[in-house]
């Protein structure tokens, strides 16, 4: 078999080698979620989890298949890293060619979803407590109306002792509180809403970069494959010339003979 370029079966090496790291990576953030996830979320999540084990384990195996394979120059392994290059780029182009066309939409649909949550007393629990954790984190209330988003004002907006340049005293008679006093200072000058929608959004150009970034890692996998595979083809067979060496001199009593009956039997 005809030696591969050293040249190109180094970086396709070195490219299954990176292939490896990225199914580590993957690997890790679903056992990670599966980690840090409580029972309670891991029936909503565990179909995404699995979807993180299963994705990472492909790639680390294909990539460690074509690695060997080009190696040891295996054209079989080669051939099935070619194969599954293709599925992963079809793959990763199946969801990011339609992520890419409602992109521009995206924003909007976000904040219409968001707006659809208010009140926020009325939303399931789980929901209720992330929005508190984003307000008493980035120090916002509400999603896009301030503290008129919520039909009891949860202590999440409630601005502490050293923060009342950002927050504004609301009177708390038109709404059911938990606390005793009627006037209270809740944060105003600003609401969760316009940041989440850019968190969303960003998460959302974040997850178009990888899956275009990815797709274009498996076409250059495939690319890469098919020169090896190429080299490694062997050369055309030619038939070789066969001369044979007899021990027997030629009979040549038998060529005067035919020469004599073409002359009429007649001699010199």
């Amino acid at each position: 078999m005809v030696s591969a370029n050293s040249l190109l079966k180094a970086l396709f090496i070195f490219f299954n080698q990176l292939f490896v790291v990225v199914g580590g990576v993957i690997f890790s953030l679903g056992l990670l979620c599966h980690v840090f996830t409580n029972e309670a979320e891991f029936e909503e999540r565990k179909m995404g989890i699995f979807y993180l084990y299963l994705v990472g384990a492909l790639t680390i195996i294909i990539a460690l298949l074509g690695a060997y394979g080009a190696h040891k120059e295996k054209k079989s392994m080669l051939i099935v890293f070619f194969v599954g290059m293709c599925l992963a780029c079809s793959v990763m182009l199946r969801f990011a060619v339609p992520s890419a066309i409602i992109r521009p939409q995206m924003e909007e649909a976000v904040e219409s979803y968001f707006r659809s949550l208010v009140p926020l007393d009325r939303t399931p629990p789980s929901t209720r407590h992330m929005a508190e954790l984003l307000q008493a984190q980035f120090k916002c209330c509400g999603i896009f109306n301030g503290y008129k988003d919520w039909q009891r004002i949860p202590q999440s907006c409630v601005c502490q002792d050293d923060e009342f340049e950002n927050c504004d005293s609301v009177s708390l008679t038109p709404y059911e509180t938990l606390f005793s006093q009627r006037v209270t200072m809740v944060y105003t000058q600003q609401s969760c809403g316009p940041m989440l929608v850019n968190y969303v959004v960003k998460i959302f150009d974040i997850w178009l970069g990888i899956c275009f970034g990815l797709a274009a890692l498996a076409l250059l996998g495939v690319v890469m494959s098919s020169l090896l595979l190429v080299q490694m083809k062997p050369p055309k067979f030619r038939r070789p010339m066969i001369f044979s060496l007899s021990s027997h001199p030629p009979k040549y009593s038998e060529l005067i003979n035919e020469s004599s009956k073409s002359d009429g039997g007649h001699g010199w």
